[in-house]
């Protein structure tokens, strides 16, 4: 006799499985940070510097399309090489977890982009694992916390929604009238 599988059940088995992951992940994510505070430098060169545009659209419930607010966040993007032992590499990372400084006049991420005017010498840290792996700042920011957080928020969801569906499985099987006083007959 074969018993059929609960859609609840494998969908919270689902969501328990990606929690853990996201778990491993944010673990190995915060390592990572750490590691980073105490990856060598080198010199490395700016070979541009850009100034990206990330937009959020508000999502007011019921609003036309029209209607809908942009919020726009201005940042500087240094694209930059550099040399670990005879070998080049590029990139344009700033710090683990985040981008750069995000701001909300375009002509903010222009003065800030003037720190990294294009062939000027800055300090690239790379890890030593794999010197294709560098950042500008070693220091990490708070989202790298997040995968971590996101996991055990997921795992800790879906085990109470495995915990409270056994509850209620054994509430129903009791049958009516266990539950209180509430099926009885006035009398």
């Amino acid at each position: 006799m074969s018993r059929k599988a609960n859609p609840l059940i494998l969908f919270l088995v689902f969501i328990l499985v990606v929690g853990v992951a996201m778990m491993v992940f944010g673990i190995y994510f915060i390592v990572l940070g750490i590691e980073a505070r105490s990856w060598p430098m080198v010199e490395g060169r700016v070979v541009s510097t850009t100034i990206r545009v990330e937009t959020d659209v508000s999502s007011n419930t019921g609003a036309t399309r029209a209607q809908r607010k942009r919020h726009h966040r201005y940042y500087p993007q240094v694209n930059y090489t550099w040399t670990v032992d005879g070998e080049s590499y590029s990139g344009s990372r700033y710090t683990l977890g985040t981008t750069y400084e995000k701001f909300r006049e375009r002509s903010d991420a222009r003065e800030a982009a003037k720190q990294f005017p294009a062939g000027s010498a800055i300090p690239v840290y790379y890890d030593p694992k794999d010197p294709s792996q560098a950042v500008l700042d070693p220091s990490s920011s708070f989202a790298i916390y997040i995968p971590l957080l996101l996991g055990l928020f997921f795992a800790a969801a879906s085990g109470l929604g495995l915990r409270f569906r056994k509850a209620l499985e054994q509430t129903a099987a009791a049958g009516p009238g266990t539950a209180g006083d509430a099926g009885k007959p006035a009398g």
